[in-house]
Parts: structure tokens; C-alpha cells; sequence
């Protein structure tokens, strides 16, 4: 699957881009892995997702606004914080609840992305596929979730913090 169209500058608020955004590649042939992503992130476990994600952030820094699409609509930026959040995630099962992605403050380069599930999964089946596809990953589980550090990222699988106040 082509993940090139993940990897594109991030837009920074404020700032004129003036690149060259002359990418023309979609023309040389129909390229459907941004939909196939998209069922990806819609269809698949939870464990998946992760694999995926990890796969996603070891080839480079994808930019916020194209994952945050993968994941869902109803964006909201809290531009103080350098955080966006996906507040309607769009899961066939429905396990998690919204998705926050904790921006570098100069570049816009995801630092964290925060995955808030309703009930925790569990965890063993994660950290073995973890195990057999990326045998150099750092991982941990912690009390409130499970935390993956790739690159310049820490992805991480937490009980909501709204479901833990209610309770």
C-alpha cells in the first residue's frame, strides 16, 4: 500500500506555504490506498490499528490533518495546547471513544497521539503482535493504558478520561 500522500509537509496556522506542491503522481496511475487506509482504520481490531500506526510512524512524520482524516471527522485545535482532536471516530466496533494528536509547537510534527478507548483491550495479543513485527519497538503498559514509542512519537491506548471520572 502507497503511504506517500501521509507523509506531506504538515500545515502550520498562520503561515503561507508557498512550495511547490506540484505532486502530480495521482495522474500517472489511479492510486486507491487512501481509501484502503481509510477501511483500514475504520474496520480493523485494535491491535491492527496499532501495527499499522507503528508501520505509519517508522517510515516517517505523518502530517496531522491527513491521519486525523483517517481516524474520523469533527476536528477540533486548541492552538494554545498545539493539540487536535478527532472528537467523532469513525470504528465499526466502536471502541474508541476520540483521538488527540499533542503537535510540536514549531513544526506541527505529532509528538503524541493519545487513543481513548472505553474499555481497555486486552493487551497480551497487542504486545505479541508487537513482538513479531517490530522486534526493536519500545513498549509499556501502564495503569491507565498501553504506551508505544516509535520515532519521535508516542502512541498510546488510554482509558478515557471521561469514563474514569464517572466511575
Amino acid at each position: 500500500m502507497n503511504r506517500k500522500f501521509l507523509y506531506k509537509k504538515p500545515w502550520i496556522p498562520g503561515v503561507i506555504d508557498d512550495s511547490d506542491n506540484n505532486d502530480l503522481s495521482w495522474m500517472e496511475e489511479w492510486d486507491d490506498s487512501p481509501d484502503l487506509l481509510k477501511r483500514k482504520f475504520t474496520e480493523s481490531s485494535l491491535d491492527e490499528l496499532m501495527i499499522e500506526l507503528v508501520d505509519i510512524f517508522k517510515e516517517g512524520n505523518p502530517g496531522y490533518t491527513t491521519l486525523a482524516g483517517l481516524f474520523g471527522f469533527g476536528f477540533k485545535f486548541d492552538e494554545e495546547k498545539k493539540i487536535f482532536s478527532i472528537r467523532e471516530v469513525e470504528r465499526t466496533n466502536k471502541d474508541i471513544i476520540r483521538v488527540e494528536m499533542h503537535l510540536d509547537a514549531q513544526s506541527y510534527i505529532i509528538r503524541h497521539l493519545n487513543i481513548y478507548v472505553q474499555k481497555m483491550p486486552p493487551l497480551q495479543l497487542l504486545k505479541n503482535k508487537l513482538n513479531e513485527f517490530h522486534k526493536d519497538i519500545a513498549f509499556q503498559e501502564t495503569n491507565n493504558g498501553f504506551v508505544i514509542a516509535e520515532r519521535e512519537c508516542v502512541i498510546a491506548i488510554l482509558k478515557d478520561k471521561e469514563v474514569i471520572n464517572s466511575l
